[in-house]
């Protein structure tokens, strides 16, 4: 099995980045036993980490670009399973783009590889999923 993902505070970071300073990245990485590649992160955010509460466990992740997006689409998928319904990765996909529509956003792209079909990019209005089935292969999955 892999290792347990780790969170670390403020200070624990900070520790780590002297710790580096002094006798190298590589040596803290054993030291800590963390990847040396995360020290270096966070020695590139040193600064921030500097002005934050020691106690913070500190740049867990990327925060949502999107935040009320997120819960509708979050709100969507519980309502579905609520209902006793089962939701797609296509019909989420769907469920998505019409969302970020209704916000009016156009910094995102609509790109999903869903939507691809021979090499000719369409639109949530132009999928139709029996064309990913040949004429026989749309009659057996039609009878299942």
């Amino acid at each position: 099995m892999g290792k347990q993902r780790t969170s670390f505070t403020a200070k624990e970071k900070l520790d780590a980045i002297d710790y580096a300073e002094r006798l190298g990245f590589r040596a803290a990485g054993r030291h800590f036993d963390i990847p040396e590649s995360n020290i270096r992160a966070w020695k590139k955010k040193e600064d921030h980490l500097k002005s934050l509460p020691i106690t913070r466990r500190a740049d867990r992740g990327a925060t949502s670009k999107y935040p009320e997006m997120e819960r509708e689409l979050f709100n969507f998928v519980c309502d579905r399973r609520d209902s006793g319904i089962a939701v797609s990765t296509t019909e989420l996909r769907l469920r998505a783009m019409q969302i970020k529509r209704g916000y009016g956003v156009t910094d995102m792209e609509d790109e999903c590889d869903i939507f691809y079909h021979d090499d000719e990019k369409t639109t949530e209005a132009d999928f139709d999923p029996t064309t990913f089935f040949d004429s026989d292969e749309e009659e057996e999955f039609a009878g299942f």
